[in-house]
């Protein structure tokens, strides 16, 4: 059976990356490669680098669909939140294993990708996983995130929500802040002013 996934491969050396995304544009085979792209966290930002898509619309390959909303998400709060690389840190993990197979396919990425390391994002119709990992592991491939379109969707639809909520609790939380500084601004003003008060009745008692 055919299906349509995702897959995430994170590289350190930048040289290999580009060796890989042109390989995998040139390869044959059963599973066919529809886009492909490479990303880099740069100091905690998301770089994009370089990409096709299979009708050679390469200018397109980051525009909408899977593939720009992955970026964007990774890129965005929900992956700062989650990335070790990308920003804070994902929190007291004891087993490695444990994040693989309990987490999905962002958050694994963005626990991959830390500082200066580079993701190639790609989404292919596979009828058996083993050919492109074998078509990997001759780059020295160790990990390959992979997931469904259906799953890939399911995520980033949670993702937005999540973003939309981490929005609406900093802007609550930048208006609580405002809030007890004008207070505090306010204190200080009565204070000045008490205290010339204070001097203004000494001077005139004396």
């Amino acid at each position: 059976m055919i299906s349509k996934n995702v897959l995430v491969v994170v590289y350190k050396d930048e040289k290999t990356s580009y060796e890989v995304l042109s390989e995998l544009k040139n390869r044959s085979g059963i599973s066919e490669v529809l886009q492909a792209g490479l990303v880099k966290n740069v100091r905690g930002s998301l770089v994009v680098k370089d990409g096709w898509t299979v009708d050679e619309n390469d200018n397109l390959w980051i525009d909408g669909g899977i593939m720009g909303a992955l970026v964007g998400i990774l890129g965005g709060p929900v992956g700062m939140l989650l990335g070790t690389g990308i920003g804070m840190v994902l929190g007291e993990v004891s087993d490695k294993n444990e994040l693989d197979e309990q987490s999905g396919i962002i958050e694994q990425v963005a626990s991959e990708l830390k500082d200066q390391y580079i993701a190639l994002i790609l989404i292919a119709k596979e009828e058996d996983n083993s050919e492109l990992d074998s078509f990997f592991a001759n780059y020295g491939t160790e990990k390959i995130m992979r997931c469904t379109e259906g799953s890939i969707l399911e995520e980033m639809e949670l993702a937005k929500k999540t973003e939309t909520e981490l929005r609406r609790e900093a802007k609550s939380k930048m208006r609580k802040e405002r809030k007890r500084e004008r207070k505090e601004e306010k204190l200080e003003e009565w204070n000045e002013k008490a205290e010339e008060l204070r001097e203004k009745i000494i001077d005139d008692t004396k």
